[in-house]
C-alpha cells in the first residue's frame, strides 16, 4: 500500500528488522557543516586504508535517493 502511494519503483530495498538486536549500535555523529556536504560521512573510512583493513557496517540514512546516490558517490571517490 504504501509502495503504491508513494509511486515507489520495484527494485526499492526495503529492510525489516526488530529494534532490540544485541549485534546492532545506534550512533548519531554531529553534522558540522551543511547536510550536504559529504565530508561529514568521513567518520564511516578510517583515515588511512590498507589491505587487511575491515571496515564496520554501517547504515546511513538520507533524506533522498539523489542525496543517497551523491553521498555514495562522494565515498566511493
Amino acid at each position: 500500500m504504501v509502495k503504491k502511494e508513494l509511486s515507489l519503483h520495484s527494485n526499492l530495498v526495503e529492510i525489516q528488522l526488530f529494534m532490540n538486536c544485541p549485534n546492532i549500535t545506534y550512533a548519531t555523529h554531529v553534522v558540522s557543516t551543511s547536510l550536504y556536504d559529504f565530508s561529514n560521512l568521513n567518520f564511516i573510512l578510517p583515515l588511512q586504508l590498507h589491505l587487511q583493513t575491515t571496515i564496520s557496517k554501517t547504515l546511513v540514512f538520507h533524506d533522498s535517493k539523489e542525496e543517497a546516490m551523491s553521498a555514495a558517490v562522494y565515498i566511493n571517490s
